[in-house]
């Protein structure tokens, strides 16, 4: 291996490789080290790009192995930091000439600053195979995708080995790969996994414990695979029952997927106008605080629609993430009652001890939804949604509608959702998420307060916002957009919501301990610096 293949040291025709000289540093090492070395000379003022690039073109002639691939970004500091130490003392040895020996060290420094602490290379190859098979709707997160291999409790590892801080994926809220749920899952799939078709102790088990979580109004379970179908049924099951067609929910709602959800999901709709069969009254603190639901609900009658269900997610997350204000589920439950609709309680990001002891989102006020949905945490990543009612809903839309799935409710689901239920309890996470998330919202205040254009952190338990404002000519959803990437960078993972996507989504595993809150304030501390 050359190992010092420089521009001085190569004979080029045109963009034609011809030779190269100097053998000097000839050794026997790992192919790519050759290539590292190359690129380290290359790198001009923008690093990564020009990193990239350059090993693009080399894998078009000779592709890379993965562990190849994520050794680059190392080997290339190690090159520029081996330039500097040897040069240094270099001309320590030879002061007479000092500025020949030492030319490298001033060009390798500023290498060395601009490449900054980056330690993984975006995987382009695969990346060109994603896009050939997948939608392109199917979007990525983080303007350099982040292709992750592995995760555990609340870190998740990345193919160069960077271990992540996972402070945004509330699916497993009892941690990635727990290590009980993954050995009930197994046990349950080599012994059964069947359908609600047949009479089975999982899924009786299942709905038991989570009616018994639950007010006892609501004591009757159905099971669908996931949030959105979860939302489906129960949007289905209201305009059955009342023989009404229209919804009502807030201005930047998301409730699913499916043709039915995502009707009522405008966060989602990229400029498109609601249905006529869809109205909006006001989120908790938002601008619009002083709208009223009834008169959103007679906004509705005036396009000659009846409401079936008003339906909020109970955490506010698309609208911003917002402490819910005084009276303010009341008021809407009362509103959808007085004109014939039910209320509807999306608990898909909220239910499940991520609000705190308080256990619900909903629980915030003292009314007693008519139906609850809920989904992600449920099976801890496993798929699985429910709707959970009272049993006079439930008859009257049995008879009049069906509803079947293969999977929902089935053997492995029902036995994964139990155990999540039974660890969630037994662990006290609903307290774990008072108690940590406080300390969290702390932390994270701290951080706005030497903050111009950061609002102090808001939001319920281990569900956190902090709004960002347009400030100095950047707009809030710019800024916040850098925050979260500045933040991958230094090693953690957060989201973005709310209108503008200008509202910084925090929303870790519910195992997330103290010492990963102080280690999330020092890293958003200094991912503001640099946004």
């Amino acid at each position: 291996m050359h190992n010092d293949l420089n521009p001085d040291n190569v004979v080029l025709d045109g963009e034609v490789l011809r030779g190269a000289f100097d053998f000097g540093d000839m050794l026997h090492a790992p192919r790519v080290v050759d290539l590292a070395v190359a690129a380290a000379y290359q790198l001009g003022t923008a690093p990564h790009e020009t990193i990239e690039q350059f090993v693009d073109g080399y894998e078009r002639r000779s592709p890379l192995e993965r562990a190849e691939r994520a050794a680059i970004p190392s080997l290339v500091a190690l090159r520029l930091c081996q330039s500097i130490v040897i040069s240094s003392w270099r001309r320590k040895l030879d002061p007479g000439n000092a500025a020949y020996v030492g030319a490298d060290i001033a060009p390798a420094a500023a290498s060395l600053a601009r490449f900054g602490g980056r330690a993984t290379l975006p995987n382009r190859a695969l990346r060109q195979r994603r896009s050939a098979v997948l939608a392109p709707g199917l979007r990525l997160s983080y303007q350099e995708p982040l292709e992750v291999v592995t995760a555990h409790g609340v870190h998740v590892t990345d193919a160069s080995g960077k271990v992540y801080l996972d402070a945004y994926n509330n699916v497993v809220q009892l941690g990635h790969g727990n290590e009980e749920i993954a050995a009930i899952l197994g046990a349950q799939v080599r012994r059964l996994n069947t359908n609600t078709r047949y009479l089975t102790e999982a899924v009786v088990e299942c709905a038991e414990r989570l009616v018994g979580l639950l007010p006892d109004e609501l004591d009757t379970c159905l099971f669908t695979n996931s949030g959105s179908e979860a939302n489906d049924l129960a949007l289905r099951m209201a305009r059955s029952v009342t023989g009404n067609h229209g919804f009502m929910i807030t201005p930047n709602a998301y409730h699913g997927s499916t043709a039915l959800t995502y009707a009522l999901s405008p966060e989602e709709h990229l400029g498109s106008t609601l249905a006529d069969w869809v109205t909006i009254t006001a989120a908790p603190d938002s601008a619009l605080s002083g709208a009223d639901p009834s008169r959103a609900i007679a906004a509705l009658a005036g396009r000659g629609f009846g409401l079936a269900a008003g339906i909020v997610d109970t955490v506010f997350s698309s609208d911003g993430i917002h402490d819910v204000s005084a009276g303010y589920l009341d008021r809407f439950a009362e509103a959808c009652h007085e004109a014939g609709g039910l209320y509807v309680a999306d608990e898909v990001q909220a239910g499940l001890g991520r609000v705190g002891r308080r256990f619900w989102g909903f629980a915030a006020s003292d009314v007693v939804p008519d139906i609850v949905t809920l989904g992600k945490p449920l099976g801890n990543g496993y798929p699985i949604g429910a709707v959970v009612t009272r049993r006079e809903i439930a008859e009257r839309f049995a008879a009049r509608d069906y509803f079947f799935s293969t999977f929902g409710g089935s053997s492995v689901a029902a036995a994964v959702a139990s155990a999540v239920m039974r660890l969630t309890v037994d662990c006290d996470l609903a307290g774990h998420a008072s108690e940590v998330g406080g300390q969290l919202r702390q932390v994270l205040s701290s951080c706005a307060n030497r903050t111009p254009w950061l609002d102090e952190a808001r939001g319920p338990g281990m569900f956190i916002g902090m709004p960002v404002r347009d400030y100095d000519g950047v707009t809030a959803s710019v800024r916040a957009a850098s925050v979260v990437d500045r933040l991958r960078h230094e090693g953690s993972l957060i989201g973005r919501t709310g209108a503008g996507l200008s509202v910084l989504k925090i929303r870790p595993p519910l195992v997330f301990g103290q010492s990963d809150t102080i280690e999330l304030g020092a890293m958003l501390n200094t991912a503001l610096t640099d946004a």
